[in-house]
């Protein structure tokens, strides 16, 4: 869902816009503003992802609002004439749509803005794995992933392939589990013959028949522990040798 801002001096123009956009049920509208020092405080409160913006606006006009908001959304302006599309663009407004707008060029500004925030969607991404200092890097159908190793929840073999957990996804990797294991750092346990967990993902330990436990992660998943690894899980974790801690049941 989008959020976006209404900003016109005339409530007709407003609900104009309001009537197109109940054919997009991705755009969440957050509030309409009559007038520019209203849209300012509204768009730096709220942070819309799109701003509907006419540049006649009562006490501070189109360009005044965009040089006062302190992070500009992306910006779809309205005006009753051209004159000021180079403005509007060298203002780097995404569009400009001439009054009274028509459903067609509307839809066709809004698809573009889609474009334009998947777009810095995308970037912010990149941004986020690139401020990671050691990501885990993979590859899969031929694309290579940078994955923070603090989303990555736990690995598993599966035959000739590992599958890496990380956040809502599943990731299929023609690697081995020894392999990937060597570049992983100190918060990355094998728990198992066939699988590794990340540590700071655990949130449950549940002791099973035979000595094994069973480990539910933060995301729900649920692991085993097999009693081969369990002495090197207790001792990194609860930081003990030969002995449980008196909140820990026994396995």
């Amino acid at each position: 869902m989008l959020g976006a801002i209404i900003a016109d001096g005339e409530e007709s123009a407003r609900h104009h816009i309001l009537d197109f956009l109940r054919y997009h049920a991705d755009i969440a509208v957050l509030r309409e503003c009559s007038d520019g020092l209203a849209t300012v405080e509204a768009t730096n409160e709220l942070n819309p992802a799109l701003l509907f913006l006419a540049i006649d606006m009562p006490k501070l006009d189109g360009f005044g609002i965009l040089s006062a908001v302190e992070s500009l959304p992306t910006v779809i302006l309205m005006a009753t004439q051209p004159q000021y599309a180079v403005a509007a663009f060298d203002a780097k407004v995404l569009d400009y749509l001439l009054k009274p707008v028509r459903k067609p060029r509307f839809d066709e500004a809004l698809d573009r803005a889609r474009t334009r925030i998947h777009e810095l969607g995308e970037l912010a991404k990149l941004s986020t794995v690139a401020a990671e200092p050691n990501p885990l890097v993979i590859k899969v159908d031929g694309r290579t992933l940078f994955l923070p190793r603090d989303s990555v929840e736990c690995i598993k073999a599966e035959r000739d392939y590992v599958l890496v957990c990380a956040d809502k996804a599943e990731h299929l990797v023609r690697e081995t589990l020894t392999s990937i294991s060597s570049r992983l750092d100190h918060r990355f346990l094998r728990i198992h013959r066939s699988a590794i967990v990340n540590l700071e993902h655990v949130r449950q330990v549940h002791p099973l028949f035979a000595g094994d436990a069973r480990l539910t992660l933060a995301s729900g998943r649920q692991l085993t522990l097999s009693r081969t690894h369990r002495q090197a899980f207790e001792e990194f974790v609860y930081g003990f040798r030969g002995q449980h801690p008196p909140t820990v049941p026994a396995f």
